[in-house]
């Protein structure tokens, strides 16, 4: 059984997709959020497979400057009412067009206090913007992942120091991001996760199943995650990695239920 840190199994481009192969492989899958418009369809996922949709609800930084007032207090309902839910897809990125960096400290910053209040893990996005996370990310005092880490390899000690995880994204075995792929081999190995970051991030499309309906060139298929499992065991030249992952998993979000 695999282990998926980081999805969005939620999203519009996922709709009317039978999954029955993917539940049939993952143990258990962290099942982001983005804004709280997809809050409740990602608790209805969590709701439909509560031994295997593990949520977590946050704000993407792409929309920290469109948010309803009592968004906060949203979010603080959701995760009283799920124990076991993680806070994200939350962070920083300087890559979307006319970013609004300052609102996107502001909204990380209010999603890290609840993390520190409640003790609660956080998955974290991070485009261009790695400086400005770097110091963000000093006053959190709870356990979090560096979703599709593409950040200075010299900067992986100080992030494992600071309590991180680090989980590796399908598109980074595309040639063109080898340098990337790379700075895995620095992470330790306690610290490393797998994700299929459903529907996004492609994988390479020549030798990776996008499943039996030939279901997209463009969007991710969940259960490609065996490929990505596969291709980092090969790449790390670590045999053990899919158990490895599975303590990893357990040991960053801290919930396991028969």
């Amino acid at each position: 059984m695999f282990y998926d840190a980081h999805n969005h199994l939620q999203a519009s481009e996922l709709s009317g997709l039978d999954f029955g192969s993917y539940w049939q492989i993952v143990r258990q899958v962290a099942v982001n959020g983005t804004h709280p418009r997809d809050w409740e369809a990602v608790a209805e996922l969590a709701d439909e497979h509560p031994s295997q949709a593990l949520p977590q609800f946050g704000v993407h930084p792409w929309y920290s400057s469109d948010l309803p007032d009592d968004w906060d207090t949203t979010l603080y309902t959701y995760l009283q009412r799920y124990p076991q839910a993680g806070i994200g897809e939350i962070g920083l990125d300087k890559w979307m067009k006319n970013h609004d960096l300052a609102k996107q400290k502001v909204v990380l910053q209010q999603q890290i206090e609840i993390a520190n209040e409640l003790q609660r893990p956080l998955s974290v996005h991070c485009i261009q913007a790695w400086g400005s996370l770097r110091t963000e990310l000093a006053t959190c005092t709870t356990p979090f992942l560096l979703h599709a880490y593409a950040g200075p390899a010299e900067w992986i000690p100080e992030f494992v120091a600071r309590g991180a995880y680090f989980s590796l994204s399908p598109y980074y075995f595309h040639e063109r991001k080898r340098s990337t792929l790379e700075a895995f081999k620095q992470i330790p190995s306690e610290r490393l996760l797998i994700e299929s970051d459903a529907p996004s991030m492609l994988g390479p499309k020549k030798t990776w199943s996008t499943e039996q309906n030939e279901f997209s060139t463009t969007h991710q298929h969940p259960a490609n995650l065996i490929e990505t499992y596969r291709a980092a065991e090969d790449f790390l030249q670590n045999p053990n990695l899919q158990d490895q992952c599975a303590r990893n998993f357990l040991a960053l979000f801290g919930y396991e239920k028969s």
